[in-house]
């Protein structure tokens, strides 16, 4: 007898551990694959990042039943599902509904002003992400205010510490903050992604078509979301992929899972990206 419930418990616990959500998120409308969305566990660090197909597999079985999985993709509306409800053994086709803006006002700017938002400083130290898969949605940033206001970004610019990727793939976030610290809302409506080759160190990405105008303190972050390159030995040591931190003082941002609460630590040295940036013309 004993036996038996031994092998029923061992049972139960693997079924428990095995847990998974996998799917694919894709436009309602369009059925078109939507590349790298967000998915993860409400206020915990469980989640990931879907891949360039829109199909995501993450381990749910750390989480309780009654915590919410939100699957988000920027410009479209949020779907949130409950733990107590998904089936390991179902493929969800997660359908995200592409929301509506209203045209916002044209505001002249002037360019012949260049002025820098954030951290053009470097140093010998840094932060990552390790190797390959394991730090997919893992974001890094610095919170970034100015005295001149509005004004709008033309470039941004950040400072790759260490890179043996062929090829990397970030997300540029960024957040309205609230009075004490807290998100608000995306300020942009679609993703900006960028890519980083192996041999670059600054790295610098056109971002004027995306109409970037900074009004009030923002949070700016880079977020991993997708690698290439060659196999390494045991002898030529794993992958590396860090960027620098430079001598600045403020608020260093990191987030592990896209849905955990999020980290700032005031500090020193600061994550080395900033904007270029240009104010209103006269």
């Amino acid at each position: 007898m004993k036996n038996w419930f031994l092998i029923i418990l061992t049972l139960f616990s693997s079924e428990i551990f095995s847990q998974n959500f996998s799917g694919k998120v894709i436009n309602q409308k369009t059925n078109e694959e939507l590349p790298y969305a967000n998915i993860g566990v409400k206020g915990k660090s469980i989640g990931s990042i879907a891949d360039d197909k829109g199909n995501f597999k993450i381990d749910i079985s750390k989480a309780s039943p009654n915590d919410q999985i939100i699957v988000s993709y920027l410009g479209f509306e949020t779907k949130i599902f409950s733990v107590k409800d998904i089936k390991s053994e179902q493929i969800y086709e997660v359908k995200l509904e592409q929301k509506s803006f209203a045209l916002e006002e044209v505001v002249v700017f002037n360019k012949r002003e260049k002025i820098i938002l954030g951290n053009p400083k470097t140093s010998f130290r840094f932060t990552g992400w390790g190797r390959n898969e394991s730090g997919f949605g893992r974001s890094r940033g610095l919170i970034i205010e100015s005295r001149e206001l509005p004004l709008k970004a033309s470039q941004f610019v950040i400072h790759i510490h260490d890179n043996t990727f062929d090829n990397v793939k970030f997300r540029l976030n960024l957040f309205i903050l609230g009075e004490n610290g807290e998100i608000l809302k995306p300020l942009l409506n679609e993703n900006i992604f960028f890519t980083v080759t192996e041999h670059n160190k600054w790295v610098r990405v056109d971002v004027q078509k995306y109409n970037i105008v900074i009004s009030q303190k923002l949070l700016v972050a880079v977020e991993l979301v997708d690698v290439s390159g060659r196999a390494r030995t045991k002898e030529e040591g794993s992958h590396q992929l860090t960027i620098t931190r430079g001598k600045k003082e403020g608020y260093f941002y990191h987030r592990e899972t896209p849905e955990e609460p999020m980290s700032l630590e005031f500090g020193k040295f600061t994550p080395s990206m900033y904007f270029e940036c240009y104010g209103l013309g006269k």
